[in-house]
C-alpha cells in the first residue's frame, strides 16, 4: 500500500499528484488517500492530467477533491489557435524554399542548420573573405554558385520565403485577434 499525495498552489489548485513510493512528501503535501496503490491516482484515474488548456483540472475544497470545469475562454482559443498557426508557419519555413539562384528553379533546404550555415556564408561574401559558396538544392550536390547567385539565393530564403511566411502569419493572428464571431475558428495556414 502506498499513500498519495497532492501539493497545492496558493489557490488551492492541485499542481501535483504523487504516491511515497515514487516520491518523499513535504510538510506542506497533503495525504489523500493512506491505502492508495502504487501509482497516485484521482476518481479512479491513474497518474491524471492536472493541468489542460491553461486550466487546473482540480482543485481542493473543504478537505475534498473537486473537479473543476475545463472550458476555455475565446481568449484562449484564439490563443490556441495561434499558436497552431504558429507551428504551421514554423514548419512551412524549415521545409524549404524555391529559387532560381543559379538560372534554373530548384527546391532548397532551410532548416534552423541551413540558415545559420547561409548566414556565415552571406556574412563571408559582405567582408570581401568569399567570392563563391559551394551550396546545394534539397537531396542533391554541392556545387559553386556565385556571390551574386548566393545573394540571390539568400534573398529568396530570407527576404521571400521567410519574411513572406511571417508577415502572413501576423496577418492570419491579426484576423484572429479581430474577430468578434466565431469564422476565426475556419481560419487555416496558407500562404
Amino acid at each position: 500500500m502506498a499513500k498519495h499525495y497532492i501539493r497545492l498552489d496558493l489557490n488551492n489548485n492541485i499542481v501535483k499528484g504523487f504516491s511515497d513510493d515514487f516520491e518523499e512528501p513535504s510538510d506542506t503535501d497533503i495525504c489523500i488517500n493512506e491505502k492508495g496503490e502504487r501509482h497516485f491516482e484521482i476518481n479512479g484515474k491513474i497518474n491524471p492530467v492536472l493541468f489542460e488548456n491553461g486550466i487546473y483540472k482540480f482543485k481542493w475544497e473543504d478537505g475534498h477533491v473537486t473537479l473543476q470545469a475545463v472550458s476555455k475562454t475565446i481568449e484562449q482559443q484564439k490563443a490556441a489557435k495561434i499558436a497552431e498557426l504558429d507551428q504551421e508557419c514554423t514548419k512551412s519555413i524549415l521545409n524549404g524554399y524555391y529559387s532560381d539562384a543559379d538560372g534554373e528553379m530548384k527546391f532548397y533546404g532551410f532548416n534552423w542548420q541551413d540558415q545559420s550555415n547561409m548566414n556565415a556564408s552571406m556574412n563571408g561574401i559582405n567582408a570581401g573573405l568569399r567570392t563563391t559558396v559551394s551550396w546545394k538544392e534539397k537531396g542533391g550536390f554541392p556545387k559553386e554558385y556565385s556571390a551574386e547567385q548566393f545573394k540571390k539565393l539568400y534573398e529568396d530564403g530570407f527576404g521571400n520565403h521567410l519574411e513572406g511566411k511571417w508577415i502572413r502569419f501576423h496577418q492570419l493572428k491579426a484576423q484572429i485577434l479581430s474577430c468578434e464571431d466565431d469564422t476565426w475558428k475556419d481560419i487555416v495556414w496558407s500562404v
